[in-house]
């Protein structure tokens, strides 16, 4: 037997996990797409199998969680006429301590809105979870948005057009003839 298991094909993309991650992987995945469904009992069972299987799904298969599967997960905490039942109430705290672990910048809004709510709404000790949850997500907005953002030096400084310059390696060449001009210096030879 191969040490992984071809388990997810999308139209994005295939994906090849290791085999521990079946178990709870495909679970989280097939619960997160039944919280699309009209049927309270069906999503009442995703719920259920979303809390005995969120704590255990691996940080690092978090990327198999496609957007709408990870909206519907969101948007599961802010159902207002579940927020007294006392299942409802642990998952919604078991996602929330997930969403610590493999949340993105995208979940943010729906936690925060969770956060703030006052306790009428919502159990206290979810929306204590959510406030527990909103720096983590935060630090990883941050960090996503450094990754992608581009650096450029603070001031622009010129070069005369008698300044000569020299390549950063290589060339051993003293001669004045061969080194470089500056962009902009007209050529003049």
């Amino acid at each position: 037997l191969s040490a992984y298991v071809l388990l997810l094909v999308s139209k994005k993309k295939t994906v090849i996990l290791n085999p521990a991650f079946y178990w709870h992987g495909s679970s989280v995945v097939s619960s997160c797409n039944q919280l699309f469904l009209h049927d309270a009992n069906l999503r009442a069972s995703a719920r259920e199998s979303l809390v005995r299987d969120l704590p255990d799904f691996p940080d690092s298969d978090s990327h198999i969680l496609e957007k709408t599967q990870r909206n519907a997960l969101c948007l599961e905490l802010l159902r207002r006429e579940l927020a007294r039942e006392p299942d409802y109430i642990e998952f919604q705290i078991v996602v929330l301590k997930a969403l610590q672990r493999i949340g993105v910048a995208r979940d943010m809004p729906i936690v925060q809105l969770l956060a703030e709510e006052t306790v009428e709404h919502f159990d206290q000790s979810a929306v204590l979870a959510a406030r527990e949850c909103l720096p983590y997500l935060q630090a990883r907005a941050k960090s996503e948005t450094e990754r992608t953002q581009l650096l450029r030096a603070s001031s622009f400084t010129t070069l005369g057009t008698n300044e000569l310059l020299r390549p950063a390696k290589g060339s051993q060449d003293k001669d004045g003839r061969t080194l470089l001009r500056s962009v902009g210096e007209e050529e003049n030879p």
